[in-house]
């Protein structure tokens, strides 16, 4: 076994090297960027020797022969003066070839350490207790990796309700922006339909009047001279019936067509306002039962067939809007119960 001189002289290499790995990275970079094609694994090699420094103190290295420890602290001993030098090189050294021979010999150096006492570290390890306190801080590590993992994936489904949460919100604020936009379109299709049933009455009265004064006009004869004979009587009578009818089937057809259009602005009418009750029941329903509810009926306002008095035998009829609702809804929520069981 190592003797106590050996030892204090490792030691005292190895402190030596621990003074300066405060400076590891500084000298790292400066020795790598004077690196060579013929000396490529110069960091690797610093890298070991900072290892080698810092875990040889924690391990009994009186348990280590002597000629390998005496060897070993030469090598590091060696590694340290190269890196001295090509980290601050003297006049001399700052010729290429001495600064490839530093190199050089900083790598052999390491090597030949670890050659020397790196075999030896698992068995100290293994003497010092080292194994089973890294097995113990493993299995500490591993805990601390799996609360953290929980810790994310709890977090993560607090984002994810939070997700949720501005999805709904603005599939709702999207809803009530088409609900505006239609309310505004069935608005301004009443207010045309009710400029047409204006500009139709107008025409249907002027038809009217003119049915109406047409025979008032032939009874005290102001459309000529009374005929003659009976081929001129027959021929003037049938093209005056024949213009009266005209006349009143053009009053009736234009009326026709004023009830179509105040039904229409009625209609119109009527699908608005449910959609501005829509959104303000919508607003204010929390169960989403209720607003499931308080769609269905506003699809029903909207698309069913409502009474408004100017058509006759007009009927509300279920349309197919709502019954189109009812399949989404249900389909929905048989998709909802299927994904949760």
């Amino acid at each position: 076994m190592a003797g106590p001189e050996i030892i204090e002289h490792f030691l005292g290499v190895c402190a030596s090297i621990n003074d300066l790995a405060i400076r590891k990275e500084e000298l790292t970079k400066r020795v790598q960027e004077q690196e060579t094609t013929s000396s490529q694994n110069v960091g690797e090699a610093i890298s070991t020797m900072f290892w080698l420094a810092e875990e040889s103190p924690k391990v009994p290295v009186n348990m280590v022969p002597n000629a390998a420890l005496s060897r070993a602290a030469r090598s590091l001993s060696r590694s340290k003066t190269c890196l001295d030098h090509i980290s601050e090189p003297s006049d001399e050294g700052n010729s290429p070839e001495k600064r490839e021979q530093f190199l050089s010999e900083l790598e052999d150096s390491v090597e030949h350490a670890m050659r020397d006492f790196g075999e030896w570290l698992p068995l100290l390890a293994l003497r010092s207790g080292n194994i089973e306190n890294l097995a113990a801080r493993t299995m500490a590590i591993n805990a601390a990796a799996t609360a953290i993992l929980q810790d994310a994936r709890r977090q993560a489904g607090i984002e994810l309700q939070e997700l949720e949460k501005i999805k709904q919100a603005a599939r709702e604020a999207a809803g009530e922006a088409g609900a505006a936009e239609f309310t505004r379109e069935f608005r301004d299709e009443a207010k045309e339909a009710t400029i047409r049933a204006w500009w139709w009455l107008g025409v249907t009265g002027i038809l009217a009047v003119a049915a109406l004064t047409m025979p008032v006009l032939i009874i005290f004869g102001e459309f000529g001279v009374p005929p003659t004979q009976v081929w001129e009587a027959a021929y003037i009578t049938g093209w005056r019936v024949l213009a009266i009818a005209i006349l009143f089937y053009a009053a009736t057809w234009a009326g026709r067509v004023v009830l179509a259009n105040m039904n229409l602005s009625s209609v119109n009418k009527h699908r608005g306002m449910s959609l501005q009750t829509l959104q303000a029941f919508h607003r204010a329903a929390d169960d989403p039962a209720a607003k499931d509810a308080v769609v269905l009926e506003a699809a029903r306002a909207v698309y069913e067939n409502v009474p408004t008095g100017y058509i006759a035998r007009q009927s509300a009829q279920q349309g197919g809007g709502a019954r189109t609702l009812e399949l989404i809804k249900n389909a929905n929520r048989g998709s909802l119960e299927s994904g949760g069981g």
